[in-house]
């Protein structure tokens, strides 16, 4: 995966990430492109990112470009966006960063991979539920054991985060990876398996080994 999106209230939590990013892809200055808005993020600004994609990142392998405040992007400067994010250049990374997921498309979500700051799913709405299954769903199986061990920290919290997972998936607002309504089957599959993990949870087995299986299992539904 090349494209990230940083889902977090904290512009701090969202610098942070980008920083590790540039150390683990081992970024030089001549090959990081970061954009913020001036006040929003217009067309002009997205044409002159895809500028750069001309040449070749320099002093380094990879080649970095963030948004930190993607969600002050335009419309047009979102749907712009879509076909680089859909397919960027070889080792070239993007990372979006916003506040407030509802205002970006759920076409540029869908061609992300998500990182929340799980400190902001201590009161969850649908939003972040949704969100959340998308994180759980197409992240790496390494971070939905990481999901699971600090999502829940008792057997009550595990519980009340399944009923709250089975609400937002019978209300069908769910946003699907492929950005499709999501299929009677597909639905029908997450439930039975949450329903399954309520059960075992309620006979006293291990929440957070629940947990982990359930989030393994969710990205095979």
């Amino acid at each position: 995966m090349q494209t990230y999106l940083i889902v977090s209230t904290s512009l701090k939590f969202i610098e942070k990430k980008i920083e590790k990013f540039k150390t683990d892809l081992n970024i030089k200055p001549y090959s990081f492109y970061e954009s913020t808005p001036s006040p929003s993020i217009g067309i002009e600004e997205v044409r002159k990112i895809i500028h750069t994609l001309i040449t070749k990142p320099f002093q380094s392998k990879n080649r970095l470009i963030t948004i930190t405040e993607f969600d002050k992007a335009t419309v047009e400067a979102q749907n712009a966006l879509l076909k680089v994010l859909e397919e960027p250049p070889s080792n070239t990374y993007f990372i979006l960063g916003a506040h407030r997921l509802e205002r970006i498309l759920k076409t540029v979500i869908s061609r992300c991979q998500i990182i929340t700051d799980l400190t902001s799913y201590n009161v969850p709405d649908e939003l972040k539920l949704d969100t959340l299954l998308h994180e759980i769903i197409t992240s790496h199986v390494f971070h939905r054991v990481e999901l699971a061990m600090k999502l829940s920290s008792s057997r009550e919290d595990a519980l009340s985060l399944l009923d709250k997972f089975l609400v937002v998936l019978h209300q069908h607002f769910f946003i699907c990876p492929q950005d499709k309504k999501i299929s009677p089957r597909y639905l029908s599959q997450m439930i039975t398996k949450i329903e399954s993990a309520k059960s075992y949870i309620e006979k006293n087995v291990n929440f957070k080994a629940v947990l982990e299986v359930l989030f393994l299992g969710l990205g095979e539904v």
